[in-house]
């Protein structure tokens, strides 16, 4: 019983070791995702502010932009993860 229970505690610090680990890579994941809310909003914001001065014109510029900042988030995210090590580009 002493000889699992020693197992069990050791499985569960190599474990708990793991978690830390992941949070801390080269830039925390919160900042990445903080990041990514902040592209979208300003994407969806974007068009009401346009169309008083462009008019029709705010959606050829809306596509503009998306193309834009989505390619450089999408391109950070591979500087994130340069080697695809962490899978930060699953959701792309």
């Amino acid at each position: 019983l002493e000889h699992v229970l020693l197992d069990k505690a050791c499985i569960l610090r190599s474990m708990s070791s793991q978690v830390s680990h992941k949070v801390n890579g080269r830039m925390p994941l919160a900042y990445a995702h903080f990041v990514q809310i902040l592209v979208d909003s300003f994407l969806f914001c974007a068009p009401l502010a346009q169309y008083a001065d462009l008019g029709i014109f705010s959606v050829i510029s809306m596509g503009i932009f998306t193309l834009f900042y989505l390619g450089l988030m999408d391109l950070a995210k591979v500087f994130l993860d340069p080697l695809g090590n962490e899978d930060y580009m699953d959701g792309c």
